[in-house]
C-alpha cells in the first residue's frame, strides 16, 4: 500500500521490491520457505528477484521474456504494422531509461537466470504471439540447477494457458511443489 514511483523499469528496480516484501513477511511471520510466481512481465521480475535474493527457494515462471530489447522489438511489430526496427527500439529504450532513471541494457532475465540455483518450473504457450517461446526457453537453459522443468502448453497463446489446459498445469505445479519444495 505504500508503493511509489511513476515508471515501470521491467525488473530493474522492481526486483528489490520483492526483497522488501520478504523482509516484511519475515518480520510478521515465522514462514521461511518463500517462492515466487510470475507471469509475463512478472516472470521477468521473478527471475531477476531470484538471482539477487536466495530466500526465494523456488519459482514458477510463465510466458516471460529473456531480454528487454528482444521483447520490445516483438511488441513494436504489433504497433508498426509488423515492422521491427532495432534502431527505433534502441532509441525508445534509451529515452525510457533516461526518463525513468534505469539502464534498459541491464534488464536481461536470461543473464539473471545464470545465478539461480533453486528449483524453477517454466510454462509457455506453443503459439504465444506476444513473447516467443524461444525467449523463455533461453531463460530455462540458463538456470543453473538440475531441478528445473519446462512445460509447453500446446495450442496456447500468451494469456490463455489456463483456458487451454488448466488440469495439466495444476498437475505439473503440484508435482513440482511435492518434489522440490520443502514442507515447513
Amino acid at each position: 500500500g505504500q508503493s511509489e514511483g511513476n515508471y515501470c523499469t521491467f525488473g530493474y528496480y522492481e526486483k528489490y521490491d520483492i526483497s522488501s516484501v520478504l523482509d516484511k513477511l519475515m518480520e510478521i511471520d515465522t514462514i521461511r520457505n518463500f517462492g515466487i510466481w510470475g507471469n509475463s512481465l512478472g516472470g521477468a521480475i521473478a527471475l531477476q528477484a531470484m538471482s539477487i535474493d536466495k530466500r526465494l527457494s523456488f519459482g514458477i515462471i510463465q510466458s516471460t521474456f529473456d531480454d528487454l530489447h528482444n521483447v520490445i522489438l516483438e511488441y513494436s511489430a504489433d504497433m508498426f504494422l509488423g515492422i521491427k526496427s532495432k534502431f527505433l527500439v534502441r532509441y525508445v529504450l534509451f529515452k525510457s531509461g533516461k526518463i525513468a532513471k534505469f539502464n534498459p541494457d541491464d534488464v536481461k532475465p536470461f543473464l539473471s537466470a545464470k545465478s539461480i540455483t533453486n528449483p524453477v518450473l517454466f510454462f509457455h504457450g506453443s503459439k504465444d504471439s506476444k513473447i516467443p517461446i524461444e525467449f523463455n526457453k533461453r531463460n530455462f537453459s540458463n538456470i543453473n540447477t538440475k531441478h528445473k522443468k519446462f512445460v509447453t502448453v500446446e495450442g496456447a497463446n500468451h494469456n490463455d494457458l489456463w483456458d487451454i489446459n488448466s488440469d495439466m498445469i495444476k498437475r505439473k505445479i503440484i508435482d513440482f511443489l511435492n518434489i522440490y519444495v520443502q514442507k515447513n
